[in-house]
């Protein structure tokens, strides 16, 4: 799924687009899906990951966040802006987290991957009869080679915006309340104290990401967070940025 540098620099497009939520609010919510709590060796969660991000198949799904939008944020009142913005921050995380799994798997994405590293030999041997699918590029990569491939384009989009959520809001949040009593008290501060680094700059191996696909699925996901949030009665900024300016 996507780590929190791109979570919090689609919530920044948002926010330069004119989004009138709350900063910090908004931000901490970006990322409170993954807030839960980890055991000694990370394969069990408090509450688990199902239940955070609302999953009810195999894989995430556009659904999950909309269903995560009816039981939670339609119709409620909220105690303050900032408690209403970090429910929609939370949703705005569920729905990225779904487009990313599409994203990925996509059989067009997949196969400029293998476009690519089918033109080494070497490459092509290791691969033998192997399917050209997803599948097939976690096994012989690794199943997280995707996060190191986004941690060196994360670490560029930081270093080019010094003024991202992620680094003067995220970073320095050290107390948060507790807005969802199924979390662990005090689990959000908690998660960001322990996971909000800064991204390895890495080597930037291009085995599925490049530079260009990456700004393509942040595009897609800015549209699709845009389009949402208005329909559910957010309000941007007439005089903010154009909506169709890359980030």
């Amino acid at each position: 799924m996507p780590t929190w540098p791109t979570h919090l620099a689609l919530a920044d497009r948002l926010f330069k687009t004119g989004m009138t939520l709350d900063p910090r609010g908004f931000a901490v919510g970006s990322v409170g899906p993954d807030c839960n709590v980890e055991n000694e060796d990370w394969t069990e969660f408090t509450p688990s990951r199902e239940s955070t991000h609302c999953t009810r198949g195999r894989r995430k799904a556009i659904s999950d966040a909309e269903e995560f939008y009816r039981e939670r944020v339609e119709g409620k009142r909220f105690s303050s802006g900032e408690e209403r913005s970090f429910f929609f921050g939370y949703y705005a995380h569920i729905l990225v987290d779904a487009l990313y799994q599409d994203f990925t798997h996509r059989p067009e994405e997949v196969e400029e991957s293998f476009g690519r590293l089918d033109r080494d030999p070497a490459f092509r041997e290791r691969r033998g009869s192997l399917p050209k699918d997803f599948d097939t590029l976690k096994e012989l990569f690794g199943p997280r080679f995707t996060y190191r491939e986004i941690e060196h384009l994360e670490d560029l989009y930081l270093r080019e915006h010094p003024d991202s959520l992620f680094l003067t809001v995220l970073r320095h949040v050290h107390s948060f309340p507790d807005y969802m009593p199924e979390f662990p008290s005090g689990a959000f501060s908690r998660k960001i104290a322990l996971m909000a680094y800064l991204p390895d700059p890495g080597a930037g191996e291009e085995i599925f990401w490049t530079g260009e696909k990456y700004s393509r699925f942040l595009e897609e996901a800015f549209l699709l967070l845009h389009r949402n949030l208005r329909e559910k009665g957010i309000a941007f900024s007439p005089h903010a940025e154009s909506v169709s300016q890359t980030p």
